[in-house]
Order: C-alpha cells, then structure tokens, then sequence
C-alpha cells in the first residue's frame, strides 16, 4: 500500500509545483540577457520569482527628461507576447512606458492603471525591450510590470517553453517508473 501512497503524493505534488510556474524570462530571454541604460535616470530592472519583469522609471530629481531601457536581442524570428501593467502617481503624461523595436519607440501606456495584451513581431538578432521615460525625474517614477512574456527561439521561432511542461513531463516519467516497481515488488 505504500507504494501507492507514495504514487498520488508524488503526482499531488507535481499538479502542486506546474501550477506555481509560470511562462517567464527564460532561456535566451534569461535576465542576464536583457541590458538596464538609463539616459539621464536613475531606473532599475528588477525580474521577480514569479515570471514578471518590473521597470522602475527614472526620479532622480533633476527636473531633465530621462529614460530608462530594458533591452535584449531576439533568438529568432516571430511575435514577442506579454502582458503588462503599468502605474504611476505622478500627474498623467509626465511618465510614459512602451515597448522598444530597434530604435523605434511604441507608447503603450501614459497613465495609471493601463493594463492590456502587447504583441509584435521581430527578426532574429533584432534589439527589443520596453522603456519607462520621464519628463521631470520628479514626483513619483512610473511602474511597468510585464508578466506572461513569450518570445520566439532559433530559427523555427517556437516560442520559450512553459517551465511547468518539462517539470509534467519529467514527473510523469518518475511516477511511471514508480508505479513500475510497485507493480513488480507487490506481484504475487
């Protein structure tokens, strides 16, 4: 009997662990791979535990304009998806986020509370990424959360596996050759 209790504890906690990952920067999107320049701002990048990127623009109380970039380079060619979150109790439009192609800038978010689905297209060895910009590095810096990020691998653009497939898969393979030996150890 044991050896069955072992077989569903060992399939609970599989269920338990897939569960609790998620899609993230992974891979050739790892953090070591995205490149934080701030231009005249004081931004930080910071990749949290759960799978999300949060930018913190610039407030570093010159009243300049600064920029902060989180940017990478595309491992293949297809779309890059995310969704994102964007805050800021500053007064609207004096910090503003988006996504980055190139040197080409594409405004997403100019106010509180924005949240919405991104996706777009890049060529492999192309520089992508996200910004926070800031007119005044005054007040309160602006918030961009990125969570659900996919982006395309190698030359056949699939995008970056979901960590809790290989932990299902793996499992799966350890409660086979677990059911496996039960079986033989208990036939009789």
């Amino acid at each position: 009997m044991r050896g069955k209790f072992s077989l569903v504890r060992a399939i609970w906690l599989a269920g338990i662990l897939a569960s609790s990952l998620h899609a993230a920067f992974i891979a050739p999107y790892a953090p070591g791979n995205f490149t934080l320049t701030n231009i005249q701002a004081d931004g930080i990048m910071d990749f949290r535990p759960n799978g999300s990127l949060v930018i913190t623009g610039g407030n570093d109380g010159s009243i300049l304009p600064g920029s902060t970039r989180v940017l990478a380079t595309a491992a293949g060619s297809g779309l890059v998806t995310f969704n994102f979150s964007y805050s800021v109790l500053d007064d609207a439009f004096f910090e503003v986020a988006g996504y980055m192609l190139g040197n080409t800038r594409f405004e997403f978010a100019d106010r509180n509370g924005v949240a919405d689905v991104v996706s777009f297209s890049v060529n492999a060895g192309q520089t992508f990424g996200f910004y926070v910009d800031t007119v005044d590095n005054l007040g309160e810096p602006g918030y961009l959360t990125i969570t659900n990020f996919e982006a395309p691998l190698g030359s056949g653009g699939a995008p970056v596996p979901e960590p809790s497939t290989w932990l299902s898969a793996g499992l799966a393979l350890l409660c086979v050759a677990a059911h496996r030996k039960f079986w033989k150890e208990n036939k009789s």
